[in-house]
C-alpha cells in the first residue's frame, strides 16, 4: 500500500513540474498492477490528462467504472472526464444509464442536455433541459442552455418564464448560477433587439462573476511585455515553405468570439481533417518547459538554450495528446485561446505548420465577449476596462508575431468570411496546401461535438446578422474604448 502511495505522490508531482517521461512510468505501474483505487482512479485520469496521456486516462476511468461503489458525484465527474478524453458518445451512453437509475437528479438531465447542445441535438437538447426545471427550476445554468438554443421572438415564452422566475434566482447564493440567469435574459432580449436591456443584464450577470473571478491584469501584462521583450529583436530563418498532415496541425488564432469557432468548424468539415478545437495542446505540451506557470512568468522558460533543449519533446508530447485524443489519420486544427502566447514556440516546435490570424470588428467583437458567459479562463471579459486592457495586450502580440513570422501566418477577416465564404476558404485552403472542398461550405450539417461558447451559431448557415452590433451601443461600451490602444 505504501508503495501505491508512493506512485501516486510520484505522479503528482511528476505532472506538476511537467516531468512527462516520469508521469509515464509511474501512470504504466499503476495501470500494469491494477490496485484498489476506488475513486482514487478518477484522480488518476485527471493526471493523466494534465500529462497529455490520453490513453493511459481512458484505462484509468475504465477502472474506476470497475469499481462496484461509485457514489453520484464521481461518476458525473467520470462522465466529464469521458469527454475531456474524446469519448463523447460513451459519455451520453452512461448519463443515460446514470439518468434511468437516477431519475430524481436534475444534474444528470443537465448534463444530458449540454451534451445534446454540443453533438448539435437541439430538441433533445430542450428536452433534458426541461426535465432539469421541473425539478430545479433555479438552475441558471440550464436557464442560459434554452435560451442559447433559440432565437427569441415577439411573443415566445422564454422571456416570460425567465421574468416569473427572476425573483426565485435572486434569492439563491450560488452566484455562478445567477451570472449564467442573467446571461440567459441577456441573450432573450439581445434576440428582441433591445439592446439598451441586453446590456444592462449582460452587466448584471458580469457583476456576480466579479464576485467569483479575478483578472490578474498587472502579472497577465508583465508576461506579455516579457515574451514581446524576448523577441522583439528576433529574425526568423525558418524555411517559409507550409504543409499540414497528422505531424503539422493548421493554429488558428483569434480573440473569443472573433470567428475561431466558425473557421474551426469549416476547415473540419474537410476530408484531410479529422478533428480540432480548444485543446490547449501547447500549454499542456511545454509544461516541462513552465513547470505549469503561466507563459512568461519565468525568464527561464524564454531562454534559447532552454527552449532548443526541450524542443522535441513538447513536440513529441504534444503530437502524443494530439493523436490519442482525435486520432492519427489526419490533420488537426487548434484553435486554443492560449495560442497567441505560444507563437514562437509554435514555430519552433511546428516550423512547417500554417497560422491563420482571423480579425473581427473590435467593437463587435467586445460586445459579443461582454454578453457572453464563459465558463471559464476568461475572467477579462467580466469588466469593460479589463477587457480593453486583455484586448491590447494580444494586439501587441498579434503585430508582432506578424511581423516577425509573416511568411508563416495568414490574415483574415471575419467579416470577409461570412460575406465571401467560399474566396476566403479557397485561399485558406490554398495556404494550408489544401485543395477546396464544398463540404467546407455545409459546416453547419457536421455532427462532431462542438464545446465552446459559440456552440449554437456553428450549427447556422453563414450569415451576416453579427456585422455592426457593438456600434449599437457604442456609448454603454466606453469604458473598453478608452481603455483599448489600438
Amino acid at each position: 500500500m505504501n508503495d501505491v502511495k508512493n506512485i501516486l505522490n510520484n505522479l503528482v508531482s511528476a505532472v506538476k513540474v511537467g516531468d512527462s517521461h516520469k508521469a509515464y512510468d509511474c501512470l504504466a505501474l499503476l495501470l500494469s498492477e491494477k490496485p484498489n483505487l476506488n475513486a482514487s482512479w478518477l484522480g488518476v485520469a485527471r493526471m493523466a490528462l494534465l500529462s497529455g496521456q490520453v490513453t493511459s486516462a481512458r484505462k484509468a476511468l475504465a477502472l474506476f467504472e470497475a469499481n462496484a461503489q461509485k457514489p453520484f458525484a464521481d461518476r458525473l465527474q467520470q462522465l466529464a472526464m469521458l469527454i475531456e478524453s474524446g469519448q463523447v458518445q460513451l459519455a451520453f451512453e452512461k448519463a443515460l444509464e446514470l439518468a434511468t437509475e437516477n431519475p430524481n437528479r436534475p444534474e444528470i438531465y443537465h448534463f444530458l442536455s449540454t451534451v445534446a447542445m454540443q453533438l448539435g441535438k437541439k430538441e433533445m437538447a430542450i428536452e433534458y433541459a426541461e426535465l432539469v426545471l421541473k425539478q430545479w427550476n433555479t438552475s441558471g445554468q440550464t436557464w442560459l442552455i434554452l435560451a442559447s438554443l433559440e432565437k427569441a421572438s415577439q411573443g415566445s415564452s422564454i422571456l416570460r418564464r425567465l421574468l416569473e422566475v427572476k425573483n426565485s434566482i435572486d434569492e439563491t447564493a450560488n452566484q455562478a448560477s445567477k451570472s449564467c440567469f442573467y446571461a440567459a435574459l441577456c441573450k432573450v432580449y439581445f434576440d428582441l433587439t433591445d439592446f439598451e436591456k441586453a446590456f444592462e443584464y449582460a452587466s448584471k450577470a458580469n457583476d456576480y462573476l466579479l464576485k467569483i473571478q479575478t483578472y490578474p491584469i498587472t502579472d497577465d501584462s508583465q508576461n506579455v511585455r516579457y515574451i514581446a521583450s524576448q523577441h522583439s529583436s528576433f529574425v526568423d530563418t525558418s524555411p517559409t515553405k507550409r504543409k499540414v498532415d497528422a505531424d503539422n496541425p493548421i493554429f488558428v488564432v483569434g480573440l473569443p468570439r472573433s470567428g475561431t469557432s466558425l473557421l474551426e468548424q469549416m476547415l473540419c468539415s474537410h476530408s484531410n481533417i479529422i478533428d480540432g478545437g480548444e485543446f490547449n495542446g501547447m500549454e499542456r505540451a511545454s509544461r516541462c518547459l513552465t513547470k505549469g506557470l503561466a507563459i512568461g512568468s519565468r525568464a527561464e522558460q524564454l531562454d534559447v538554450n532552454v527552449v532548443e533543449k526541450h524542443t522535441q519533446e513538447i513536440r513529441r508530447a504534444y503530437l502524443q495528446y494530439a493523436h490519442e485524443k482525435f486520432g492519427s489519420e489526419g490533420v488537426v486544427v487548434d484553435k486554443s485561446m492560449t495560442n497567441n502566447r505560444y507563437i514562437w514556440l509554435i514555430k519552433k516546435v511546428f516550423p512547417d505548420s500554417p497560422i491563420i490570424f482571423i480579425k473581427r470588428n473590435t467593437l463587435d467583437t467586445a460586445w459579443s465577449c461582454y454578453r457572453t458567459h464563459f465558463s471559464s479562463g476568461f475572467s477579462w471579459s467580466t469588466s469593460l476596462e479589463n477587457m480593453g486592457e486583455y484586448f491590447s495586450l494580444e494586439e501587441d502580440l498579434n503585430r508582432l508575431w506578424l511581423q516577425k513570422f509573416k511568411s508563416s501566418i495568414l490574415q483574415i477577416s471575419y467579416q470577409n468570411l461570412v460575406e465571401q465564404p467560399q474566396a476566403l476558404l479557397q485561399e485558406v485552403c490554398e495556404f494550408c496546401g489544401l485543395e477546396f472542398e464544398n463540404s467546407m461550405l455545409h459546416f453547419y450539417e457536421s455532427k462532431r461535438a462542438v464545446f465552446t461558447a459559440s456552440v449554437a451559431q456553428v450549427r447556422e448557415e453563414v450569415h451576416q446578422e453579427a456585422i455592426g452590433f457593438g456600434k449599437k451601443i457604442e456609448r454603454e461600451l466606453k469604458p473598453f474604448i478608452e481603455h483599448y490602444r489600438y
